[in-house]
């Protein structure tokens, strides 16, 4: 089994979803845009053309879902892309915006594409992943092979455990995968420092891992993690903001917004998600609130997917209106 592959069952087998069988097509990786450095990130779809799973979930229901990726490695919403459309809107993220045990007619940028039918939709979502990992694939690829239009927009739509990835949390050192790039600032710039195997925290993670005692890290992370929130989350609107610049870069025309997903919020606990606004606002960067679905437990477990935690297909349908409504109001017939 090759390394990505080996790489792609490790993600996959971590999700909570029982997986009762899986069928894969394997596509050969395409290449970097741009060679900057000698680390060759791959993420973790980038050698998948389709993946066909069948899920036991609770209650012993079975699901079918079928994933079918672009050359990038991306989730396809379509397979007939016409060459003129009025604007490109793109939407980037985690598991959340990939559609994680969903099928694409599930999902809401393949119904943002059925509600604007003359604008291109792409969907950027990669599971298990940050803003890191956005932020590698906008310095070495040239997507202005894949975007169609000079003045896209871009939503990314974060949730609470971004910012967990993003601190390196712990509990996300125990499943991350090793080759994951970690940036660092460097006079005043965030730059490509090293792939995640090299961190000292993950290999000491690792090793308590394999010996069943990663809780006791987790115990002791925690109490310096919370004295360590508001660093974070500076850092966490740094990178973002870092990411919105690699985007015009690319499309200086273009506009770039930030949301969530209600009932699962940016970050839980409100004091700190009002820091991470005020901060996205000191970058000059757009933040859509959204109120749709009051934050609470009851909420979450109603719009998840059950025994998974991803948002179902209900949840993806008033996350569509809410977009819609949000995309209407900037008119892209001008753009």
């Amino acid at each position: 089994m090759s390394f990505f592959r080996l790489l792609t069952f490790f993600l996959i087998s971590t999700i909570s979803l029982a997986n009762s069988a899986q069928e894969t097509i394997q596509q050969p990786p395409r290449e970097l845009d741009h060679f900057k450095e000698h680390q060759k990130y791959r993420h973790s779809n980038s050698t998948i053309k389709t993946l066909k799973q069948s899920f036991t979930l609770h209650g012993g229901e079975t699901k079918e879902v079928s994933y079918e990726h672009d050359e990038y490695g991306f989730r396809k919403i379509s397979s007939n892309d016409i060459l003129k459309r009025k604007a490109s809107i793109i939407f980037a993220g985690g598991s959340f915006t990939y559609g994680h045990g969903l099928n694409l007619e599930e999902i809401f940028s393949f119904k943002i594409s059925e509600k604007f039918k003359d604008h291109q939709v792409l969907n950027f979502g990669l599971p298990g992943t940050s803003i890191t990992e956005q932020i590698f694939l906008w310095e070495h690829f040239n997507f202005q092979k894949k975007v169609k239009t000079k003045r896209p927009i871009l939503i990314l739509t974060i949730f609470n455990d971004h910012l967990n990835r993003e601190s390196l949390s712990s509990s996300y050192l125990r499943w991350a995968p090793a080759h994951r790039p970690v940036y660092t600032i460097k006079s005043g710039q965030w730059k490509l420092s090293h792939p995640l195997s090299e961190e000292d925290k993950y290999q000491r993670v690792q090793f308590l891992k394999k010996y069943k005692l990663d809780f006791l890290h987790d115990k002791l992370s925690s109490v310096f993690e919370i004295y360590n929130r508001r660093k974070e989350i500076e850092n966490f609107a740094s990178k973002i903001n870092y990411l919105k610049s690699l985007f015009l870069e690319q499309f200086p025309e273009g506009k770039f917004f930030v949301t969530e997903m209600a009932p699962f919020m940016a970050l839980k606990r409100d004091e700190d998600r009002s820091y991470l606004i005020d901060k996205l606002k000191y970058y000059k960067i757009v933040f859509w609130h959204n109120g749709t679905i009051e934050d609470s437990e009851k909420n979450k477990e109603h719009y998840q997917i059950p025994g998974d935690g991803h948002p179902n297909a209900l949840l993806n349908e008033v996350y569509t209106d809410f977009l819609a409504d949000k995309i209407k109001s900037l008119n892209l017939s001008s753009f």
